[in-house]
């Protein structure tokens, strides 16, 4: 367990570090664009937008250049959402103190969601307080919020999606029923890799494949899961 954890400390401070967070932002960027294709109303050049990021992305050097156009990317991304989800037109992504029915499902579903990528880092014997992007501190899982990035879009958002087709949560707003959702999508089929699991399992499955790299010092690149 130790020698594991001088290896993670090693992964998370060397240049091979910077591959695999750019890798993971990358990622997310496609599902965010996966999740607005499914919008009508989407303009194009909302998704000629994100996919220049896309671009710059992949050109990156070091954390600073990745969290700038990660937050380019999502300004676009919640501008468009907001048409998904059926919000006002002045609603804005705000965490963790929102009291509007949008971002208190969304901040729900994303603490859930932390829950059980924290819980998979655990199982696989690493340091979720140890990561590789957002900066590592004591009672901070740095690692937990890196590698949740992959799965925010296609669990918690296409979640929130749902449920807001539901007319009766905009009057009711009950957490239960997002909780309920959520539970819905994590049990949900999805193709990993050619194997049909639960959105669940392909969280426990993709951390295993950043363990591997990470023993192998390799840059992690993260499995093309279907929304």
């Amino acid at each position: 367990m130790k020698s594991l954890h001088l290896l993670q400390a090693r992964y998370a401070d060397s240049p091979i570090a910077i591959g695999s967070s750019r890798e993971i932002i990358l990622t997310k960027c496609r599902n965010m664009m996966r999740v607005l294709t499914r919008t009508r109303h989407i303009q194009p050049q909302t998704l000629h937008a994100l996919d220049k990021i896309r671009d710059e992305l992949s050109r990156s050097q070091d954390r600073k250049s990745i969290f700038l156009l990660e937050a380019r990317a999502a300004h676009i991304y919640w501008q468009a959402y907001r048409i998904r989800i059926k919000a006002p037109s002045d609603w804005k992504r705000i965490h963790p103190t929102a009291t509007d029915p949008w971002n208190t499902a969304l901040n729900i579903g994303y603490t859930i969601l932390l829950q059980k990528v924290r819980k998979q880092i655990i199982q696989a014997g690493l340091d979720p307080e140890l990561g590789i992007l957002h900066a590592s501190r004591v009672h901070h899982d740095a690692l937990a919020y890196d590698l949740m990035e992959l799965f925010r879009q296609s669990i918690v958002d296409a979640a929130v999606i749902r449920l807001f087709s539901r007319v009766r949560y905009s009057h009711e707003q009950d957490p239960q029923l997002v909780i309920k959702q959520m539970s819905r999508r994590l049990a949900g089929i999805c193709l990993f890799r050619h194997m049909r699991v639960t959105r669940e399992k392909t969280i426990a499955l993709e951390i295993e494949r950043f363990k591997s790299a990470m023993m192998k010092q390799q840059v992690y690149r993260p499995t093309n899961i279907r929304l």
